[in-house]
């Protein structure tokens, strides 16, 4: 979508300190309550289509583990506690 948090909100960027009398930044915003749901609703729905385009759940089948079987398991390195029982 590529738009910044201002513009998702308010309709438009925030002007920058000393441009506010310029006349490119005193142009009326369309911040209606409908066309501010409008934007909301297309940025959520951007985020999420990239969610689940980054975050797309594997087809793979489920790992199984059989009793005895090694497996890796990652601790934090400065953890210097034994794994299983505790």
């Amino acid at each position: 979508m590529g738009i910044s948090p201002s513009e998702a909100l308010l309709g438009a960027d925030l002007p920058m300190p000393g441009s506010w009398q310029h006349p490119e930044e005193r142009v009326a915003i369309n911040n209606t309550p409908l066309a501010r749901e409008e934007r909301i609703h297309r940025a959520q729905s951007h985020q999420v289509s990239i969610q689940r385009e980054l975050f797309s759940r594997s087809r793979d089948a489920p790992v199984q583990l059989v009793v005895g079987q090694q497996v890796l398991v990652r601790t934090h390195e400065l953890e210097r506690r034994e794994f299983g029982r505790t």
